[in-house]
C-alpha cells in the first residue's frame, strides 16, 4: 500500500512539475505555497522567490479591482462546488 501511495505521488508530482501550464497553490489567506516550474517561464519570477507572498503584489494598481472581482468569483464558485460534493 505504501509503495502504491509513493507511485501515485510521483505520478502526480511529475504531471505538475512537467506541465507547460503554470500551476499554483495558495492557502486561505492568499499566501502562495507552491508554483510549478513553468511559472518562471511564463512570468519571469522564480517560484522560490514568490512562495510565501501574496500574488496580488504582482497586480498593477489599475487592474486591482478586476483581479479582486475575479478572485471573489473564483472563491464563491469553489465554495459552491465544495457544498455540492
Amino acid at each position: 500500500m505504501e509503495e502504491k501511495l509513493q507511485q501515485s505521488e510521483r505520478y502526480f508530482r511529475s504531471l505538475i512539475e512537467d506541465s507547460s501550464d503554470a500551476i499554483a497553490i495558495m492557502d486561505g489567506d492568499i499566501t502562495m505555497r507552491y508554483f510549478s516550474p513553468s511559472f518562471e517561464n511564463m512570468l519571469g519570477y522564480k517560484p522560490e522567490d514568490r512562495v510565501g507572498k501574496n500574488p496580488l503584489e504582482l497586480v498593477h494598481p489599475d487592474d486591482m479591482a478586476r483581479v479582486a472581482e475575479t478572485f471573489t468569483d473564483l472563491i464563491q464558485t469553489l465554495c459552491i462546488m465544495m457544498r455540492l460534493s
